[in-house]
C-alpha cells in the first residue's frame, strides 16, 4: 500500500498560537512535563476510518523546542520484539508503553528526548511490522528510516530470514518513495532509472545492469 503524506494534527495550530490561543501553553506544558519525567510523547498517529497519518502537535512542539545539534534514533523492527522494551532501557524505565501480551502496544511512532549538552538525543519508538495478531502502517517504519541518524531493527531472538527481509522491505520501500528517478552509472557515466541497475558487491556503487552483464560484477 502506497504511504499517505502526513499531515499536522492542527492544520491552524501556528494561527491559534498567534491569536493567543490557550492551546500553545498546554503544549507547552506537556512538553516540560516529559522532558522532567522522561515520558514519551505521540508523534505520528492514524485518525478516521481511512487511518490517515497525522502529526501530533505535542511531539512537534517537543522536537521544535530543541536547539541544535540533535541525534536522532529510531527503534524499527518485528511486531512484539521488545523495541519499546529497549528503546525505554535506553532513555529511561518506563519511558515508552510496553507490555508482554501478543497485541501490538505502539501505534505509529512515538518519541523520547534526551537532552544532554551540546547534542540531544531523539528517540523514536516505531509501531512494529510482521505481526500477524496486529495491523501495520508501511508509512511508519518509512519515516523512522528518514528521520534517524542511527537506525536499531530489533528482532525476537535471532535475526532470521524473515527479520532480515522485513529490513530490506523497509528500505526498499524508502527508497521507492524518495529516491531520484534517475541514477549516475559509476562505471558509464549515463543515467539510468534507478531500477534498471544494482549495487555491487564490493564497492557498494551503483552500476546500470548493461554494465553489470558485459563486466560480470557480482551484485547485492
Amino acid at each position: 500500500r502506497k504511504p499517505h503524506s502526513p499531515r499536522v494534527a492542527t492544520g491552524n495550530g501556528a494561527q491559534r498560537r498567534a491569536a493567543g490561543s490557550p492551546r500553545a501553553p498546554r503544549v507547552a506544558l506537556i512538553w516540560r512535563r516529559a522532558m522532567l519525567s522522561c515520558k514519551s510523547l505521540p508523534l505520528l498517529k492514524f485518525e478516521g476510518p481511512k487511518e490517515v497519518p497525522v502529526l501530533s502537535e505535542e511531539g512537534l512542539a517537543a522536537l521544535a523546542a530543541l536547539p541544535g545539534p540533535v541525534c536522532p534514533v529510531a527503534f524499527v523492527g518485528d511486531g512484539r520484539s521488545g523495541k519499546s522494551f529497549l528503546a525505554s532501557k535506553l532513555v529511561g524505565e518506563g519511558a515508552f508503553p510496553q507490555d508482554d501480551s501478543d497485541v501490538a502496544v505502539t501505534e505509529g511512532i512515538d518519541v523520547a528526548v534526551m537532552q544532554s549538552h551540546p547534542g540531544h538525543l531523539i528517540v523514536f519508538d516505531c509501531e512494529g511490522g510482521n505481526n500477524a495478531l496486529s495491523k501495520s502502517h508501511s508509512i511508519v517504519t518509512v519515516v523512522g528510516a528518514l528521520v534517524a541518524t542511527a537506525l536499531v531493527f530489533v528482532t525476537d531472538g535471532r535475526a532470521s530470514e524473515s527479520a532480515m527481509q522485513a529490513l530490506a522491505a523497509m528500505l526498499e520501500d524508502c527508497w521507492k518513495v524518495f529516491s531520484p528517478k534517475v541514477l549516475k552509472c559509476s562505471f558509464c557515466n549515463g543515467f539510468h532509472p534507478w531500477p534498471r541497475g544494482r549495487v555491487e558487491t564490493v564497492t557498494r556503487m551503483w552500476h546500470c545492469l548493461d554494465c553489470i552483464m558485459q563486466l560480470g560484477i557480482e551484485i547485492a
